[in-house]
């Protein structure tokens, strides 16, 4: 399967419209993040799933359900995927597990973002890092602290990746554009 057909394949409709950006939870502390160090493992936020919140839990590596009260978060379930080798495995495996129960679902613009991004590198169209750092700041609008907390890289770095990836972005909506209008012409 294309990475384009595979995009075209997602649920679009299933995009959380939770407007309150549930916190971003640290297990051990909540310090700013300095421009030359790695971020602390975070608990990402994936979505909903049947009625509780999901988020990855990066030490675990499983999908916790639960409740969100306040900056707390209170597990009651958890998804498996023992044959997953990264965060997007696990959001598949949620997709999946969703859709095979009948199970409702939506994703977070992260979650996408970094899911997208995985579907663009495999296709070879942008490297990983770059594919996620741009859908994740450009498209899905996450904000640059944010996005080093859930790529797990500095703030400097998300900067790095994003100067390096949209000249490539402009050249290939520059192209497209060329296509189609000598479509347009023959």
């Amino acid at each position: 399967m294309s990475s384009v057909s595979a995009i075209q394949d997602l649920p679009a409709h299933n995009v959380t419209d939770r407007t309150d950006s549930p916190p971003i939870i640290h297990p051990r502390d909540d310090r700013e993040i300095d421009e030359s160090e790695e971020p602390e493992p975070t608990f990402i936020y994936i979505g909903e799933y049947a009625g509780k919140t999901a988020y990855f839990n990066p030490l675990r590596q499983s999908i916790m359900l639960g409740d969100v009260h306040g900056d707390e978060f209170t597990e009651d379930a958890y998804l498996e995927a023992p044959h997953a080798e990264s965060l997007e495995d696990h959001i598949r495996n949620l997709i999946d597990t969703a859709q095979q129960n009948d199970v409702e679902f939506s994703l977070s613009r992260q979650a996408l973002g970094l899911l997208y991004g995985d579907m663009l590198a495999e296709g070879e169209w942008l490297p990983e890092k770059q594919a996620k750092v741009y859908l994740l700041r450009t498209v899905f609008g996450i904000d640059r602290q944010r996005t080093a907390i859930v790529m797990g890289i500095s703030p400097s770095t998300v900067d790095s990746h994003l100067r390096a990836v949209t000249p490539k972005v402009e050249a290939a909506r520059n192209l497209t554009g060329a296509l189609h209008d000598l479509e347009e012409m023959v």
